[in-house]
């Protein structure tokens, strides 16, 4: 099935997806957490008791694809998130750990369910993979970097990961497209978030001309709703 060559095994489900994206482009990432410090095989085996879904599962450096990229997940609970997201559930850190359940749950809220440097790391490289790969934009948070309560009532990915979110989109754009084109958008973000649409078509126009490469353009303006 197609996915990253960064895979350690495939872990392929049988259900709990949908064949197919109904047309949508690979345009986001979501990152989630799994509760516990899982290995990936197990990882696929509470996906497939529960008949839910992601594109892929990691813990430390090892990474299970559970479907094809080419079929949307059932991870988010937002069959419009996940038509466009890859979908990565992430082992919880070893910390987390307990004699019981009612213990880890306890840790976990105490720590914020963090991930290990090993996990972590191997999100990001994946990540940035899936991103070159399928010709993704940049990540913008809350734009192409998504988060499972985003759209439903959750506490996954963990307070641990949210904290985190800018870090991880910043380090992945700096991969994916070179620290020029990461250190501008963050410019062109606030830009669009704090002005009137002429100055920001302006800026992300004068950005797209400064950038090395400029047969493509990565900035463009995102109309937001203004707050009711």
């Amino acid at each position: 099935m197609r996915g990253s060559s960064l895979v350690t095994r495939q872990l392929p489900l049988t259900g709990g997806f949908t064949r197919g994206r109904s047309g949508q482009p690979i345009r986001r990432i979501t990152w989630h957490h799994v509760v516990g410090n899982l290995p990936i095989e197990t990882i696929r085996d509470v996906l497939s008791s529960a008949n839910i879904s992601a594109t892929y599962g990691i813990q430390d450096n090892n990474i299970g694809q559970y479907i094809c990229e080419d079929n949307r997940p059932w991870t988010s609970s937002s069959a419009v998130n996940d038509n466009q997201a890859i979908t990565i559930e992430i082992s919880n850190d070893q910390s987390v750990m307990g004699g019981t359940r009612t213990e880890m749950e306890r840790r976990g809220d105490q720590l914020g369910w963090p991930i290990s440097p090993e996990s972590y790391e191997t999100a990001i490289a994946l990540t940035v993979d899936c991103m070159q790969r399928n010709d993704m934009p940049p990540l913008v948070v809350g734009e192409t970097l998504t988060w499972h309560s985003m759209f439903s009532n959750t506490s996954c990915p963990g307070p641990w990961i949210m904290a985190r979110l800018q870090q991880i989109a910043d380090e992945c754009n700096r991969r994916a497209f070179g620290a020029h084109t990461n250190s501008l958008w963050g410019v062109a973000r606030q830009v669009v978030a704090l002005s009137d649409r002429e100055r920001a078509e302006a800026l992300a126009s004068q950005l797209n001309a400064e950038r090395e490469d400029s047969t493509q353009s990565f900035y463009y303006v995102i109309e937001r709703p203004r707050p009711q």
